[in-house]
């Protein structure tokens, strides 16, 4: 459904999967992106159809399954030809499979290694003409990774920012460095102004300067 919408910038959200996981679309009157693919590829492709979206290309904050779950899906049915994502995150591309049978009860299809493409300068290059920045960050994952206009208006975090207090409060059971995703936050909050506007890998977006977005989980990691 569409969630956002100013003069610039619309982005439509679909929570899905067993996790309620985000995956955004960001368009405006020239272009569109997919920011995680994450499971349920039909209903994925059923939306870009139904609202007459075709996106440009398709990437990833990480490598968790339920962030990449959809991308072989919309690559097969034509809806893009790569999914990118930070090289660091390899490893858990790999361990995808594992735990979407232990949490999804089924196997995950991932691209092959010729529609992967890894972040790298020329996908930053082109990630400004579409007015977006880059920056990878170490915390969640090792390749982790947030999105953001230029104007760091908007932020699409991925599960380093997170309002679900559930979500929340299981920070550092799945592998994650507690040093490093402090760190992240405070650099985000350091860098962000007060009123961007937050998009996480779960839940509904926030203002940055939100009682959900910041403060809390800088004291509690």
């Amino acid at each position: 459904m569409l969630i956002f919408d100013n003069s610039d910038y619309q982005v439509h959200a679909l929570a899905l999967g067993p996790l309620r996981t985000n995956c955004f679309i960001v368009e405006n009157s020239t272009y569109s992106f997919l920011i995680d693919p994450v499971g349920e590829g039909d209903l994925i492709s059923s939306y870009l159809a139904d609202n007459n979206i075709s996106i440009d290309f398709c990437m990833a904050t990480h490598g968790h399954f339920d962030h990449v779950g959809a991308a072989a899906h919309l690559i097969e049915q034509g809806f893009c030809q790569k999914l990118y994502i930070h090289e660091d995150d390899a490893v858990e591309l790999r361990r995808c499979n594992t735990y979407s049978l232990l949490l999804d009860k089924k196997p995950i299809k991932l691209p092959s290694e010729d529609q992967i493409t890894w972040f790298d300068a020329d996908f930053s290059t082109h990630l400004k003409t579409v007015g977006f920045k880059i920056e990878h960050l170490a915390s969640h994952t090792a390749g982790s990774t947030i999105f953001y206009t230029q104007d760091r208006q908007l932020l699409f975090s991925g599960d380093i920012l997170l309002r679900q207090p559930k979500a929340r409060n299981n920070r550092c059971k799945i592998g994650e460095s507690k040093v490093k995703i402090e760190q992240a936050l405070l650099h985000i909050s350091e860098t962000f102004h007060p009123e961007t506007i937050v998009f996480p890998g779960h839940g509904k977006m926030m203002r940055l300067d939100s009682e959900h977005a910041m403060q809390d989980e800088i004291q509690d990691s």
